[in-house]
Parts: structure tokens; C-alpha cells; sequence
């Protein structure tokens, strides 16, 4: 390819991730055989790195969590291997948090069938203004006494820990508009990676790669959770260009440069995205975009509470009441505990 056509990321300004969820780029154009990384000096840990590839219509995000992973699994007392699940999901939900328009919330449950250790667990990503940190917040509730609870060295997949009916579902909520998506895939004999592709490849219909890996971080003892998301854009003409989506090897090739990252690369805090990234796609020339920063905030409030439970009946708000005749509810998330008393709400 003699002359690279612009690609619609070139056609907008390098404001930062669009709220469509395509990633934006910067007007001048460039060599495709020049890899193109935007410098930048903060931490690569706690969030999200939009990128695209400058000769393969692939889009995509990579995740690194470090203190904001350890200030959610701190919360509760969760068994080792467990917590490595509950930090896959975290990064998982980080990522597909940051593709939403501002104002928006992604949830991501992964929950058990009958009789399997793990009764649910979830993680969400608020959004508010363009601009803001986006808000993290997870929590696990397992069946008590269950044997694979005592297993504190085992890393068995999802499947293990929610059965053979544990399904995944993925909620899309947009605050401004009301509106509400979600989509359920089974997790079958697979984890939470393959259980994410197989709702891109049902709800939006996107051959789409992740690979999700969490560990303790030796000698710190923290946890690191790390995540990267690769999607093939259909080509739709105009500015979205044609000249990648032509090559009919761009998707398999970029997919065998994908399956080449090892765990240890995905978590290591020495090796930062940007190197990453150039590291795994530099032939295919990548440009990255501003990062989503990432925060723990639990979006429980005293307010919202006494309006849940001004939902229930007399009767209802009467037998949760304890002797002195006061309500205590506690948020499962960050263990905040509200209490009304007699007379409220």
C-alpha cells in the first residue's frame, strides 16, 4: 500500500476517547510504517488506555490496576482464588466501562447456578462528565461451607466457581436518555474472557478478543490486575476508510500478535502500556489516545437508601426493625452502614 488513506480517527481533534466509544485521533497524517505513541508521564496504573492500529481496522483498550484493585479487595475477606476472579472482572468492567458516553454506568455479573460456590458476583463503572475519573466499585457473595472455598491455592477457570447453568450478563445504562441494555451469555466450559467475546460476538456483533489476568504482586504483596481488548471494525466506507479492511490477513494477523502477550507482561508495573502497546502492534503502527483514569467510589448514599426503603410496606420496614426499633442497612459494596431511626424514613 502505497498511500495510506486517513482512518476516521485522524478526522477529529486528540481530545481524548470519543463518546461514541471510538477512539479519537489527531488530523495530520502519518507513514503507516511509523508507529505513532503518545509520551506520557503519569502512572500507567488505575486506567484505561484507548488505541488503534494504524494498518488493521482494529480498535481496542488496555487496563492496569494496582492501589484501586487492592482498595476493593480489601473490603471483604475473600478467599484467594476468588479475588483473583473478582479482580479479572473489575478489569474487564473498567474496560468496557470506558467505551460508554459520559453519564453512563456499565455493570458486569457474573452469577452462579443452583448449588455452585459462588452466588453472584459484579462490578460496575460509572461514568459523569467527559473528563472525570470513572468510578469502580465490586463485590463477591459466595455459598458458605462450600468446598472449593478451602481451596486457597487453586486458580480454577469461572465455570468451576459458578457451574454448569452460571451465566454472564453485561447491563449498559445511560443516565441522560433512561435507556437500559443487556445482554446474557452462558460461561459454559470457558472463563470470563471467552464469556465477554461470546456477548460481543451475540449483542454487538464484533469479532472481538480479551485476555483478562490478575496475581499478588511480589515482594508488595499487592494485587495487579490487567486486561486487553482487541475489536475487528466493520468497514462502512466513507471516513472509516477502506484501504486496511482490505486486507483480508489484518484481523488473523493482529489476532496471532494478541496471543502472543503473556500474563506476566499484561500485570508487570515495570513495562507501561504505551511500551505495551508497541511492544505487541508496532507493525501495525499504533496510536494511542488519552487514558480514562480510573477511581474506587461506591455510589451508595444515605438518600438512596432511604428510598429504597420507602419502596417496602409498613409491614415490610416493620420487621426489619431491631429492638430499639431503628433500621441498619449496610452496602455490600464498601460496608457503609446506614441507620434510621423509629421515626424515618
Amino acid at each position: 500500500m502505497n498511500e495510506r488513506k486517513k482512518t476516521d480517527a485522524e478526522m477529529t481533534a486528540d481530545t481524548g476517547p470519543d463518546p461514541s466509544g471510538q477512539p479519537a485521533g489527531t488530523s495530520d497524517e502519518r507513514p503507516a510504517s511509523r508507529p505513532i505513541v503518545v509520551a506520557d508521564r503519569q502512572s500507567d496504573d488505575d486506567r484505561v488506555r484507548p488505541f488503534a492500529l494504524e494498518r488493521a481496522p482494529v480498535r481496542g483498550r488496555i487496563v492496569r490496576l494496582g492501589p484501586v484493585l487492592d482498595e476493593i479487595l480489601a473490603l471483604h475477606p475473600y478467599p484467594p482464588p476468588l479475588a483473583r476472579h473478582l479482580a479479572r472482572l473489575v478489569a474487564l468492567t473498567a474496560m468496557l466501562g470506558s467505551m460508554v458516553k459520559a453519564h453512563g454506568r456499565v455493570t458486569v455479573q457474573a452469577r452462579g447456578g443452583e448449588g455452585a460456590p459462588l452466588a453472584y458476583m459484579v462490578a460496575d463503572c460509572q461514568l459523569g462528565e467527559e473528563g472525570d475519573a470513572a468510578g469502580l466499585r465490586a463485590f463477591a457473595s459466595v455459598r458458605e461451607d462450600h468446598p472449593l472455598l478451602a481451596e486457597t491455592g487453586s486458580d480454577r477457570t469461572l465455570s468451576a466457581w459458578v457451574g454448569a447453568h452460571g451465566d454472564l450478563a453485561i447491563t449498559l445504562e445511560f443516565t441522560k436518555t433512561g435507556r437500559r441494555y443487556q445482554g446474557i451469555v452462558p460461561v459454559g466450559d470457558g472463563d470470563l474472557a471467552r464469556a465477554a467475546e461470546e456477548y460481543f460476538a451475540q449483542s454487538e456483533q464484533i469479532p472481538t478478543r480479551v485476555m483478562l489476568a490478575a496475581a499478588r504482586h511480589h515482594p508488595s504483596r499487592g494485587w495487579r490486575a490487567g486486561g486487553l481488548l482487541i475489536q475487528h471494525m466493520p468497514a462502512t466506507g466513507g471516513r472509516a476508510g477502506t484501504a486496511p479492511s482490505e486486507d483480508p490477513d489484518a484481523w488473523p494477523r493482529v489476532q496471532t500478535l494478541f496471543e502472543t502477550l503473556r500474563p506476566d507482561e499484561l500485570l508487570d508495573p515495570a513495562l507501561g502500556d504505551d511500551a505495551l502497546l508497541y511492544r505487541l502492534f508496532h507493525e501495525e503502527g499504533v496510536r494511542v489516545f488519552a487514558p480514562t483514569t480510573l477511581v474506587h467510589r461506591c455510589s451508595c448514599s444515605r438518600e438512596k437508601v432511604a428510598q429504597m426503603l420507602a419502596r417496602f410496606t409498613d409491614e415490610e420496614r416493620a420487621a426489619m426493625r431491631e429492638e430499639d426499633g431503628h433500621i441498619t442497612v449496610q452496602c455490600q459494596y464498601c460496608g457503609r452502614r446506614y441507620r434510621f431511626p423509629p421515626d424515618r424514613p
